[in-house]
């Protein structure tokens, strides 16, 4: 089960803060002082947990990038036989 909120930085400024809500597409800017990594941490989001919010708010709650089991503890896509899991 995914949280409610993870956070990103802005795509488009990296000196900003996103959020992604889980099961809404796309992301909000956010104007806080901490780090999108310190927010995610105090929240007690994994890698793997970040990294599906951000491909579910990406590509559809319902696709297998939007579930953390489809990747390793640092957040990047699990391979196997050569073919990406998401």
């Amino acid at each position: 089960m995914l949280r409610a909120v993870a956070y990103y930085r802005d795509p488009d400024d990296a000196t900003k803060v996103v959020a992604v809500i889980h099961g809404q597409m796309g992301y909000r800017r956010i104007d806080v002082k901490s780090s999108p990594e310190d927010l995610n941490r105090a929240a007690g989001l994994t890698k793997a947990e970040v990294a599906a919010m951000l491909t579910g708010s990406m590509f559809g709650w319902g696709c297998k990038g939007a579930d953390p089991k489809s990747y390793d503890e640092d957040g990047k896509p699990i391979v196997k036989d050569g073919s990406c899991l998401i």
